[in-house]
């Protein structure tokens, strides 16, 4: 059989994955006071690992944080904000465990110069746990068709997710370029009739325009995802009118995987993944701003043992919600993502305009 083919490793990350997606279905219901414990007990077990590690160890002496007390309170901010440079020089030093025993995941190197951050199989299958999440509260299906538009790049070769893929046991995903040509796009959703649709947004915006201007009507997804970029209200209008659907937006890195993605019952709410993930808004200084106020993310995964980032800077400006979301999730909220520091503007009088929204 196919099951009996499969390398040990790979069907204990099978096995693995199952388990994580079990976990994080029944996490999203908990309180708030119940994930907060949850994640003291996970972000401790990541210091544990950090603190073998030479790169880590010497953080945590200068900043004086211990990794068997850390907690995410305010001594949480004395460890620095972590730039992407120690990701391109100096990896060997945060590995907690041999690097043979793990697999790179490569950015693509659109905001400079690329970055790679190491997984197990096991964290491999953490990751797509979360996506699991996603599709399971926007109702998509294991044997959907599946489109994915991205920059060209293959695919993960490793990892659960790539290996059931491989075996025939769930659906390839089918994989376009943004680069290609709008009418090859346009002549591949037709043959294929994906169920899901996924990609960049503003690639999803341009296909959704080619659409209308083709007049094909028969290409209709259940389920349309945007994500690595700002998706705009242009954006959404578009594809309602392309393919009947609003999409969803889902933010992610390659880094961390999902970090938040949009509530169907409530749209332009952001669940925040607050049982596996640490998220911070902050301010130039790396000190937290209050809930509402907009800042720059900064993210610390807490499935992510072998490769720990602590405090890992995305470049991103976003604002917490004050609130609970009304479907009952415990899970916390963010709004949509404003746009980069990057695309800041600091006034004479040093108030901070957003140029994306200008």
């Amino acid at each position: 059989s196919a099951t009996s083919k499969m390398p040990m490793p790979s069907m204990t990350a099978v096995l693995s994955l199952l388990a994580a997606i079990r976990a994080r279905r029944r996490e999203q219901w908990l309180s708030p006071e119940q994930l907060r414990a949850l994640r003291l007990s996970r972000l401790r077990a990541v210091a544990a690992a950090a603190a073998r590690t030479p790169y880590w160890a010497a953080v945590f002496e200068r900043a004086g944080v211990r990794s068997e007390t850390i907690d995410e309170g305010p001594g949480f901010e004395r460890l620095p904000i972590l730039e992407k440079s120690p990701l391109q020089e100096q990896v060997d030093g945060m590995l907690a465990v041999p690097v043979t025993r793990l697999f790179a995941m490569y950015s693509s190197g659109s905001t400079g110069r690329p970055v790679a951050v190491y997984r197990s199989e096991r964290e491999q299958a953490a990751v797509s746990a979360l996506h699991a999440r996603i599709w399971g509260a926007d109702g998509r299906r294991p044997f959907d068709r599946q489109v994915s538009i991205g920059s060209g790049h293959p695919a993960a070769e490793r990892g659960p997710v790539a290996m059931l893929r491989r075996s025939g046991l769930i659906p390839v995903m089918h994989r376009l370029s943004s680069f290609d040509p709008l009418s090859s796009q346009v002549a591949a959703l037709c043959r294929i009739k994906p169920d899901t649709l996924n990609g960049y947004a503003v690639a999803i915006e341009q296909l959704a325009e080619a659409v209308i201007e083709s007049g094909v009507r028969d290409i209709r997804p259940r389920l349309v995802y945007t994500g690595s970029m700002t998706t705009s209200e242009r954006c959404r209008r578009l594809v309602q009118e392309a393919f009947g659907v609003r999409p969803l937006d889902v933010y992610a890195t390659m880094e961390t995987g999902p970090l938040a993605w949009e509530c169907p019952e409530s749209p332009g709410d952001y669940h925040l993944n607050d049982d596996v993930q640490l998220l911070e808004i902050v301010d130039d200084r790396g000190r937290r701003v209050p809930d509402g106020e907009t800042g720059e993310v900064v993210i610390t995964p807490l499935t992510a043992l072998a490769h720990p980032l602590f405090r890992y800077r995305l470049g991103d400006l976003a604002a917490r919600r004050t609130y609970r979301c009304r479907c009952g999730r415990g899970l916390a909220l963010m709004g949509q993502v404003e746009g980069r520091v990057t695309e800041i503007i600091r006034t004479g009088d040093g108030r901070a305009l957003n140029s994306a929204l200008l």
